[in-house]
């Protein structure tokens, strides 16, 4: 029997150093709900993680950007859904000045109709904005939109302006020749006459009701194309938001605690620490056995 290395106490106090340290790491995971908190608990598991989070970050910012492309589709939508019913309205006061059943005070009425809502279609092109971008006036050009979290994952719009001289050509009643739509005053490009679109007869507003049908047909593309996007981003969004939650799970199980398991080791290692303490106050009585021999 030996009183100076107690080699059995020596051998209980590594064991419970160890058992002490699998509860602070076990308890460290349970407060954090992290398996891995410093690089030494997974290297590689820290790096992996590190870059599925970096995935997971820059497609979600690419889902807010494609909801943002879809709200910028939206008011363009709107303004050309007012431009529309403005244009509907243009039509109709055409088709009544075509009536010769109308005095030239009658048809003077309905051109001071018609022009002040041309002149508010022009004004619509130039209110419309989002994010101070003009959408209507030939400046939404080409605008990218990122709808992915890696380089190259853009999509293209381009939204064509919306103003009376951009509606197609038109044709001067007067002269008969083609002319290339409305300047800003609304008043013919070229045009031998300079008149404005007007509904002096039944013959210049037979010619203006298919100046407003083009018009309409050019405004209802343009909507049928911003429709398809708004489409096309709500579909990037889903597919998007699906890889995100994909993504996020399959990092959940590199990086974040399995509670349970965690809970059962620290039981487990709670037990043995206490074992392991009692163990450590008989190893350290047995050398007072040796006074019984003296």
């Amino acid at each position: 029997m030996r009183i100076v290395d107690n080699i059995a106490a020596l051998r209980v106090h590594t064991q419970l150093t160890r058992t002490n340290r699998a509860i602070e790491g076990h308890t460290l995971r349970l407060s954090s709900g992290h398996r891995i908190n410093s690089v030494g608990d997974d290297p590689a598991g820290f790096a992996i993680s590190m870059h599925l989070r970096n995935q997971v970050r820059g497609m979600q910012m690419a889902d807010r950007n494609t909801l943002d492309g879809t709200s910028l589709l939206e008011t363009v939508d709107a303004a050309l859904q007012g431009i529309h019913d403005k244009l509907h309205r243009v039509r109709e006061l055409f088709v009544q000045a075509a009536n010769d059943t109308y005095s030239p005070e009658n048809r003077q009425a309905i051109q001071h109709e018609i022009d002040n809502l041309l002149e508010e279609i022009n004004a619509t092109t130039q209110r419309t904005e989002f994010n101070s971008i003009g959408l209507l006036n030939g400046e939404a050009q080409n605008l990218r939109v990122q709808v992915g979290g890696r380089r190259g994952m853009s999509v293209s719009l381009t939204i064509p302006p919306m103003r009376t001289w951009d509606m197609g050509t038109r044709t001067d009643y007067t002269t008969g020749t083609s002319q290339p739509g409305l300047t800003e005053e609304g008043w013919y490009k070229g045009s031998t006459t300079h008149g404005s679109i007007v509904a002096e007869n039944h013959r210049s507003s037979n010619t203006h009701i298919n100046d407003i049908d083009a018009a309409m047909a050019q405004v209802s593309m343009a909507r049928a194309e911003v429709g398809a996007f708004i489409n096309r981003f709500e579909y990037t969004s889903e597919s998007t938001r699906a890889s995100v939650e994909a993504t996020s799970r399959s990092l959940s199980r590199i990086f974040d605690t399995d509670m349970a398991y965690e809970m059962m080791m620290l039981s487990k290692h709670n037990v043995m620490s206490q074992a392991g303490m009692a163990i450590m106050a008989q190893l350290n009585a047995r050398p007072q056995q040796i006074l019984q021999l003296l």
